[in-house]
């Protein structure tokens, strides 16, 4: 009776472990299905998301291409709307002001990008479009095309508006310094080889004019001051 009872007692065991671990199965199947599920919505929102963005990147390279720059300011006010994180709408809604004459909208994006995305080097372009242009702010914007030539391995239009600057500044030295540093970085144009060789025939026609706006900025710049003259 004895061995029977053990017996028993065994079997109840046995079956006791045996719906343990059916239950420990069904409740990893159960978190298993769970994890599933999760994944599977997150792949699918992520991919909604991405589907957006690419809808609203081509809609604006579209209006880009075709400078409708109206155009470009609708997409990425949506595209903003959508994500206003998003750097390349942030960019591109600058472009557009800076087209739209929306000169502090295209400098509060600009900026803001220049500070939240500094690798990105169109932003620095075009903000210093602005500083050396309507804002005049030549100091910035000097500092502003540096920048794009330091992050950007193309940086042709960059170091060609550099040159330039230092063309109406009468700065020879660093116009040729630009010119060789272009050249030797395959960013070189025409204007490089100009800078080069001829560095002293370089004068604008534009150039007092523009010197002066800039002596309006910064009223003790011995650099605009001179170069206002030389022109």
């Amino acid at each position: 009776m004895k061995s029977v009872a053990a017996s028993a007692r065994i079997e109840r065991s046995r079956g006791a472990g045996r719906c343990a671990a059916e239950r420990r199965g069904r409740s990893v199947r159960k978190s298993l299905v769970a994890l599933f599920l999760v994944v599977t919505f997150a792949l699918a929102y992520a991919g909604i998301v991405y589907l957006k963005a690419s809808q609203f990147k081509q809609a604006a390279e579209l209006a880009r291409s075709s400078d409708d720059w109206d155009q470009l300011a609708r997409v990425t006010q949506l595209w903003l709307q959508d994500d206003a994180g998003a750097p390349l709408a942030r960019l591109y809604a600058g472009e557009a002001a800076i087209h739209r004459g929306e000169l502090e909208r295209a400098t509060e994006l600009l900026e803001g990008l220049t500070q939240s995305h500094p690798q990105i080097a169109e932003s620095w372009l075009y903000l210093s479009s602005l500083y050396l242009g309507p804002r005049n702010q030549p100091s910035l914007g000097e500092r502003a095309l540096r920048e794009a030539i330091a992050r950007s391995a193309d940086s042709r239009e960059a170091r060609r508006n550099l040159m330039r600057h230092y063309g109406l500044t009468c700065e020879r030295g660093q116009a040729v310094a630009q010119a060789r540093e272009a050249i030797s970085t395959q960013n070189d144009s025409p204007a490089s080889y100009v800078y080069l060789m001829m560095p002293d025939v370089v004068v604008y026609n534009s150039g007092e004019a523009i010197n002066e706006r800039w002596l309006e900025s910064e009223p003790l710049s011995e650099t605009f001051a001179v170069a206002k003259l030389l022109h």
